[in-house]
Formats: C-alpha cells, structure tokens, sequence
C-alpha cells in the first residue's frame, strides 16, 4: 500500500532536497515536516479503511486533516515538497489531491 511505504520512507532526505534542486531545510524544520507527514498518513490509512457513507463524507475528511497541516510554518518550497510527498497517498483513497490543496 502507498501509504505504509510514505510512512516507512523517510521522505525528507537530503537526497530527496538535492533531487528538487533545493538546499535541506534546518533539521528543525525537517522534523516538522517528517512528524507531521507521518501523523498525516496515519490518519489518512484509519480513513481509508473505515466505513464512509460516500466519498464526499472522505473527502471533508481529508480536507480536514489537509487544513490541520503546519503550512504557515512553511515557506513555499517546504510546502510544495510536503504536497507533493502527500499527493500519492491521497490519490491512493481515489481522491484528487490537487481538489484538496
């Protein structure tokens, strides 16, 4: 499942930055991301396998969690790369992320 893997990975390596063509954020800011990515998912996983009376019910839901993200703690690039890492697993419950962000 796409998002056992986002969770297991780790999505903010350097490696990851450098793939972007950007600079690591400040370790800080790196563990932000990480923890509130994998808080993220886990929340999205337990969505994903309840039962939902539609698929609007799912996506308020997600919308939810998607507004509870740490954005203004983000600078452009930051939250880019979070929408991106996050798009996957969004998609993955048949949603369209990009109607979310």
């Amino acid at each position: 499942m796409i998002i056992d893997k986002l969770i297991s990975k780790d999505n903010y390596a350097t490696e990851a930055w450098f793939a972007r063509g950007l600079n690591p954020s400040p370790e800080v800011t790196v563990f932000l991301l990480n923890s509130a990515t994998k808080d993220f998912l886990i929340k999205l996983k337990s969505l994903s396998t309840s039962q939902h009376s539609d698929n609007e019910n799912l996506k308020s839901q997600v919308s939810q969690l998607v507004d509870q993200l740490p954005w203004e703690q983000l600078d452009t690039e930051e939250k880019e790369f979070m929408a991106d890492v996050l798009a996957p697993a969004i998609e993955s419950v048949g949603l369209n992320p990009w109607h979310i962000f």
